[in-house]
């Protein structure tokens, strides 16, 4: 997801979840993988990220019924084929 949150501007000097201190280029603590960003989220950045999730969500489970209804036993052959 392409997100405004992760530009350099918005990047803090420590983590807000683990405390850790950061430089600028990194984009994710090290520690404990957060963001780094210090941005507030907007209700718009919250609706977006919503509908981004749901809709991803829906897409793969939407593939997979697919195959279930016309090609059954696949996704069983495919698991235990690696």
């Amino acid at each position: 997801m392409n997100s405004r949150r992760s530009l350099v501007k918005y990047r803090g000097e420590e983590c807000l979840n683990c405390g850790r201190s950061l430089e600028e280029e990194h984009k994710f603590c090290p520690n404990c993988g957060q963001l780094n960003s210090i941005k507030k989220l907007a209700l718009g950045d919250f609706f977006s990220e919503f509908f981004s999730g749901l809709f991803a969500y829906d897409s793969r489970f939407i593939r997979t019924m697919r195959i279930l209804l016309f090609k059954p036993g696949k996704i069983s052959k495919d698991y235990i084929q690696g």
